[in-house]
């Protein structure tokens, strides 16, 4: 097969028809973006999805799609509006996360309910939500301790900078300082602070830098060693810098403080100047122009091998942390677009609320707070007939009557899980990635299933977590078709 340079596959017959899953995507794509919204993976990436979906349950036509998957949300397949948010998610906030059947879209029109929107454009990064606890880390290690020549370059895209930005830091320890980078937030400076003993610190600025807010940045700080000169640098394309100005000569031939803290990206450990921004990338070379030895890079992230830490191409180990408390946005690994609930007043819901008492839910989903919240409503329908909420000591609470309780799966904070629930006016069953189905024999009793809502029930507690995919089949599905939409989940959530 070849192609003609715009994405249509030619055969020797001519250009071949497209699948359903490509039909259904164009139009999907059209919809979102008539409203304005965003389609992140593309029409070629709902395609594959949806033509896996279709494969799965022997889906006719699109009418034949929607009568047998009604509910198939996901913000990064099938797309997102913005909303106007407020605080955090000031310019970042869902309105609507679109479902392929219209009448299944969730929404949310106050702007202090909507859920915060990190969308993905095909680089990773690590967004920092400005709340003490939220970091990477890395250990210390005999690459992180830099007495020389001292070059470190970060590309980032400040959410806040009215208060200082912690960037990078091996600083956190008193009588145990060596180095640290951040932005102040009243002047715009750049700051580089060090200690040559662990003890004294010194600090070297650059004049105001002029960088704003919503913007990506490269910025470069390099100290030579000989001369004691610090000089401070920006770029917006990572190629062509620009000098914004060199500090005046201080500790000639002496290099930094070997300290033994363990080196961080986005807060000094203890709750101190931590970040608001996506932080793309950051290496520090101990030569001016050198190549890095140590590469804090989120591109070699992989969920499939670990959710919480990666290895980077210098050799050390990168560590995601968050705060425990129950509510508030975390800082996360973004690899594909999300959206986050705050865990407060964070909601969203379709008026889509037609099903029978027999169906299956496929629910991708990853847990942020350690702790019980109550009723917080994670994803399904209204109701305590038919809902999956974020449950004490780390499990997710599986609603299937409400007279007669429901039960649990483990989950795990800041893991991405799959679940695959029957709900069955006989006996339920669920699993949990790919374990085996555990049954439960409280049946479905509730008749006026209520619509599809998303992080909160109204007028009950909500749960800080991200939901990434939910989608459900107006049957219950069989043992293959679970496998199939597993498998199709685990490619939606990078797994």
């Amino acid at each position: 097969m070849i192609g003609i340079g715009i994405g249509i596959p030619l055969t020797r017959g001519g250009v071949s028809a497209p699948t359903l899953g490509t039909t259904m995507a164009t139009t999907h794509y059209n919809r979102v973006n008539a409203d304005g919204g965003v389609l992140p993976a593309g029409i070629s990436g709902l395609s594959s999805v949806l033509d896996s979906v279709i494969a799965a349950y022997g889906v006719t036509d699109s009418t034949d799609f929607n009568t047998k998957v009604p509910v198939f949300l996901d913000p990064h397949y099938t797309g997102y509006k913005l909303g106007a948010g407020s605080g955090t998610t000031l310019g970042q906030a869902a309105r609507t996360v679109y479902s392929i059947s219209s009448s299944a879209d969730v929404t949310q029109t106050t702007a202090a309910s909507q859920p915060l929107l990190l969308a993905h454009s095909g680089v990773n990064y690590w967004w920092g939500s400005g709340v003490a606890g939220n970091y990477v880390s890395t250990p210390n290690a005999a690459a992180n301790q830099i007495t020389g020549d001292f070059e470190a370059i970060i590309k980032v895209n400040f959410y806040l900078t009215s208060s200082d930005q912690m960037l990078l830091c091996k600083f956190n320890v008193a009588n145990n300082f060596a180095y640290e980078i951040l932005l102040e937030g009243s002047t715009k400076k750049i700051w580089l602070i060090y200690s040559t003993n662990g003890s004294n610190v010194f600090f070297d600025t650059s004049t105001a830098s002029g960088i704003v807010t919503n913007t990506d940045y490269w910025i470069k700080v390099s100290r030579v060693k000989l001369t004691g000169i610090t000089s401070f640098y920006l770029s917006t394309d990572g190629t062509n810098y620009s000098l914004i100005s060199s500090a005046a000569a201080q500790n000639a031939n002496v290099g930094f403080f070997a300290g033994t803290n363990i080196l961080t990206i986005g807060e000094r450990v203890g709750g101190i100047q931590y970040s608001n921004a996506k932080i793309y990338r950051a290496t520090i070379s101990n030569t001016i122009g050198g190549a890095p030895v140590v590469d804090f890079n989120p591109a070699s992230y992989n969920a499939a091998t670990s959710q919480t830490a990666w290895t980077s191409s210098t050799g050390e180990v990168w560590t995601i942390n968050a705060d425990t408390s129950q509510t508030g946005y975390k800082g996360i690994l973004v690899d594909r677009t999300i959206a986050m609930s705050d865990g407060i007043d964070d909601q969203m819901k379709a008026i889509y609320n037609t099903i029978n008492n027999n169906y299956t839910v496929f629910y991708g989903r990853k847990g942020l707070t350690i702790a019980d919240v109550g009723n917080g409503l994670d994803a399904g329908r209204e109701d305590y007939y038919n809902s999956v909420q974020q449950g004490a000591n780390d499990l997710i609470r599986v609603f299937m009557n409400f007279s007669n309780g429901g039960y649990y799966f483990p989950a795990t904070k800041l893991r991405l899980g799959i679940l695959t629930l029957d709900f069955n006016s006989g006996t339920n069953k669920g699993r949990f990635n790919s374990d085996a189905d555990t049954n439960n024999s409280y049946a479905i009793t509730s008749t006026g299933l209520n619509a599809v809502t998303w992080y909160k029930r109204t007028g009950n507690q909500g749960s800080a977590i991200i939901i990434n995919s939910y989608i459900e089949s107006t049957t219950i599905a069989t043992s293959v078709q679970k496998i199939a939409m597993y498998n199709v989940l685990k490619t939606m959530n990078n797994l």
